[in-house]
């Protein structure tokens, strides 16, 4: 399916959680996706023991994002 190019920038931040052991990451990646409609991305940066780091890709089709938009998502994570 067709969609235009973005005209808003999006924001792209990283995030390290701790990951019970057992639990699936990708579990984990599809969790964190569906904390927002405003999340477009998740993807692994890196790990050690069990932290992981995750690369979350943020945007809005029609705005640019604000910095307090971006912190009450990071709430919730």
């Amino acid at each position: 399916m067709y969609e235009p190019i973005p005209e808003h920038p999006p924001v792209i931040e990283d995030v390290t959680l701790k990951i019970k052991k057992g639990e699936l990451l990708g579990d984990s990646i599809e969790r964190l996706k569906k904390t927002s409609d405003l999340i477009t991305n998740v993807e692994l940066a890196d790990s050690y023991e069990d932290n992981y780091t995750f690369r979350i890709t943020f945007q809005h089709k029609s705005r640019n994002l604000t910095e307090k938009e971006i912190l009450a998502i990071f709430a919730l994570l």
